[in-house]
């Protein structure tokens, strides 16, 4: 099988947005290494999935899509990192080469941590994300999740 693995950049180059790379051989070496152009990255861990829906592969993956803030000095280069707010669901057909934005799971001016993803064997895919509905200075102490329809999601 392939292994894909994703991450952030923490605001470096190349700026917001994520990084990936593809290992057919168990993960002794990885190739394709490059950046998402569609994965915005606001330096955030995000949540990452798998499942089959009639026979189609596809991957899921949530982070917050909250605007950039200014940018800043940290050990260096100059970080632009975006606001944790606005939870979006991203989704691959094709292996992961391309992602699309498919819905909006926590509004705007929400904060919207880290987030994890689960698919289940009844067709259901579960988030769960670091969240406060009030407070920015409460953040992370509240975890909203949602539970989605694989079936309804696959045809967004």
């Amino acid at each position: 099988g392939t292994l894909l693995l994703n991450s952030r950049t923490h605001g470096a180059i190349p700026a917001n947005i994520r990084l990936q790379s593809f290992s057919y051989d168990g993960g002794d070496t990885f190739a394709e290494n490059g950046p998402v152009e569609t994965l915005f990255d606001p330096c955030c861990s995000a949540g990452f999935t798998n499942a089959v829906v009639d026979g189609q592969e596809y991957i899921f993956f949530t982070v917050p899509s909250g605007e950039l803030d200014e940018p800043w000095e940290f050990l260096g280069p100059v970080m632009r990192w975006g606001k944790r707010e606005a939870l979006m669901l991203h989704m691959s057909a094709d292996g992961g080469r391309t992602y699309k934005p498919i819905k909006q799971l926590s509004p705007k001016g929400e904060f919207a941590g880290y987030s994890a993803l689960i698919a289940t064997s009844g067709g259901k895919l579960l988030c769960a994300w670091e969240a406060d509905p009030g407070k920015w200075e409460d953040q992370y102490r509240v975890i909203k999740y949602a539970v989605l329809d694989l079936e309804e999601l696959v045809k967004l």
